[in-house]
């Protein structure tokens, strides 16, 4: 599937970003015209335990959770 081969692709350009952190987005929810697409994405992304959120870039739907998320990542709270 996809997902699979993007991250192949990243292990073939540089092992080590397949270590890091990652989130799955899905872009372009405000003109979604086929929902079961999204929920087997969601599906996928909760059997693989990986964070997944759903944005609309050009209404801002879900931007902000992108934002936080990506923040927390990088900048995780100090312990």
């Amino acid at each position: 599937d996809d997902f699979h081969a993007l991250n192949a692709e990243l292990e073939r350009y540089d092992s080590q970003l397949c270590q890091r952190s990652q989130v799955v987005v899905a872009n372009k929810i405000d003109i979604l015209e086929e929902g079961h697409r999204l929920t087997a994405l969601q599906t996928f992304c909760q059997k693989h335990q990986l964070p997944f959120l759903s944005i609309s870039a050009i209404t801002g739907q879900g931007v902000p959770e992108l934002v936080q998320m990506m923040t927390q990542l990088v900048f995780p709270p100090d312990v």
